[in-house]
């Protein structure tokens, strides 16, 4: 079965061993028109009203948690099998299907923080070799260093540097690829890193930065701009979420992070993919209907 995603939004995906009955029972009982896809790894709830997002995600989680609890404590809760209490050693298995299915849901998301990891284990470990990634001086430009242009943005210096972006890269393109589709994201992540990285050369006049904030600020600000242009119910993020964004951005500008931490913030890539991502929004997006 296969559902329109123009009139119908998705709300949730659960296992394909998850039995949804109990749900579904509460869903017709309110009345909230709904249909579950199953495909070869899922099941994929979608309602037509996309008004009701916000209580079916609270049905849905409370519909599960005395699954969770089970899960976590059986003797407590009454799991199927009292007899032995589950193990909690780490399943390879089960985390390595986990990754496989985000893998397979949003491949570039998941390629850009697997990259963004490598290029902190190389500043980490091999960083003499570094510098082979940094953004070309204008001396080196030509055909053969292209690719330089916009390899600084996997490059991390520190754990807390490559955490906070891929946090946010998740956070933010996620919701995009899911909306826009792999192809999409990956022309918009290659965009604005571009932006952001040629913005932060002529703003610093060095080659020595790196990070993905740049696509960070980019997939923001393109958020930002879509919703206002062309809403989206999967891709409304509270405004408090941009505010603090847009503090940070201010803070860096002004040099009140280098004061307080003593750490260089790279502010041209940060506001160089900013109004890239915004750009691309409203040349993307239809004007809104008066």
């Amino acid at each position: 079965m296969t559902v329109n995603e123009n009139s119908w939004t998705l709300v949730a995906q659960f296992s394909l061993d998850w039995n949804p009955e109990k749900l579904l029972a509460e869903l017709q009982r309110r009345g909230i028109n709904h249909r579950i896809v199953r495909d070869e790894q899922r099941q994929s709830l979608w309602i037509e009203q996309p008004e009701h997002i916000v209580e079916v995600d609270q049905l849905v989680r409370k519909v599960q948690e005395p699954e969770r609890r089970a899960a976590q404590d059986p003797w407590r809760y009454g799991s199927a099998t009292p007899l032995r209490r589950q193990s909690h050693n780490v399943d390879i298995k089960k985390l390595a299907s986990q990754a496989g299915n985000l893998f397979r849901q949003f491949p570039v998301v998941m390629w850009a923080i697997t990259f963004s990891l490598a290029g902190a284990l190389l500043d980490a470990r091999f960083d003499h070799l570094v510098s082979f990634f940094y953004f070309p001086t204008t001396e080196e430009w030509s055909l053969s260093t292209i690719w330089r242009w916009l390899t600084p943005i996997f490059l991390h210096f520190g754990i807390s540097h490559v955490v906070f972006n891929c946090l946010w890269l998740w956070v933010f393109g996620s919701r995009l690829e899911h909306v826009l589709g792999s192809a999409k994201l990956l022309l918009l992540i290659t965009l604005t890193g571009l932006g952001g990285n040629i913005a932060q050369y002529l703003w610093s006049q060095s080659v020595s930065f790196g990070g993905m904030s740049g696509v960070v600020f980019g997939l923001m600000g393109y958020l930002c701009v879509r919703q206002k242009l062309k809403p989206h119910p999967l891709l409304n993020l509270p405004p408090m979420l941009y505010g603090i964004m847009f503090i940070f951005l201010v803070l860096g500008i002004t040099g009140t992070l280098w004061q307080l931490f003593g750490s260089a913030i790279a502010n041209g890539a940060h506001l160089g993919g900013l109004l890239t991502g915004m750009a691309l929004a409203l040349m993307s997006s239809p004007a809104p209907k008066r």
